[in-house]
């Protein structure tokens, strides 16, 4: 029988190449997370203009980048006064928009402030609000739920919402003031009540593309962690294969 004879040099690229290997398969699983700057770089932030209202005691809003803003953060005050007021057509034509926090410091949101937003694919409003004035979210066609904090159903105006929209969530003991109210009852088979976890104390803002929670990341890190772990011992056992194989041939 012919005896195969390897040199420890041979033996040491083997395990060179297992190791490369075994790098190469963890880049490939490793989960690919954009770097936070270019997060940032990618959100142009709206840009406002403020006009004093009811003698002077409060503002209203206008989002003068409205064409090319994807994040939208409205103020709770200005100057010291409050923001009660999305103006009309704050943001009308605003397709680019993809993210809208609204403080409950806001009481109206007026005509036509978020018509045609075709990014929205969900708005909350806080409990603050009062009136939703003509065509407020009309023409936004990516809008499909609305989630409002109101107890008392707000005043709500022509044409406020999108054809497309398919939830209008409520707090669960004014369904029926809901159902009942002038406007509201348009959308009678639409309204349901906010889901359980997300019906709590604190008025959440709202932000259409959620980020991953911090257990998502946990969960994800963990799984690679595992998987790097039996990737690099079956590696190492494999090396450990081979040297002894090839050990074992030379004598």
């Amino acid at each position: 029988m012919k005896t195969i004879i390897l040199s420890k040099r041979f033996l040491t690229i083997i395990a060179f190449l297992l190791a490369i290997v075994s790098a190469a398969l963890l880049f490939m699983i490793a989960p690919k997370r954009p770097a936070k700057a270019d997060e940032e770089e990618n959100e142009v932030l709206a840009i406002y203009s403020f006009t004093l209202k009811n003698n002077n005691t409060e503002y209203s809003l206008y989002c003068d980048n409205k064409f090319v803003c994807t994040k939208a953060e409205i103020p709770s005050e200005y100057n010291g006064l409050p923001v009660t007021i999305i103006g009309s057509t704050a943001f009308f034509n605003g397709s680019s928009l993809t993210s809208v926090t609204i403080p409950d410091s806001v009481t109206s949101i007026e005509m036509a402030a978020f018509q045609n937003c075709s990014g929205l694919t969900s708005i909350t409003i806080p409990d603050s609000v009062t009136r939703i004035g003509d065509s407020a979210f009309s023409g936004c066609s990516g809008l499909t739920s609305v989630t409002i904090y109101a107890s008392n159903p707000p005043v709500l105006v022509t044409n406020a919402f999108p054809e497309n929209l398919t939830a209008i969530y409520v707090p669960a003991e004014s369904i029926d003031s809901y159902i009942g109210a002038e406007g509201w009852s348009n959308f009678e088979t639409l309204i349901q009540p906010i889901p359980v976890q997300e019906n709590n104390n604190e008025t959440p803002a709202n932000t259409v593309n959620s980020a991953k929670t911090g257990s998502d990341v946990a969960g994800n890190s963990t799984g690679v962690m595992v998987l790097s772990t039996v990737i690099l011992l079956v590696s190492a056992v494999a090396i450990v294969a081979v040297i002894k194989l090839f050990g074992s041939r030379r004598h």
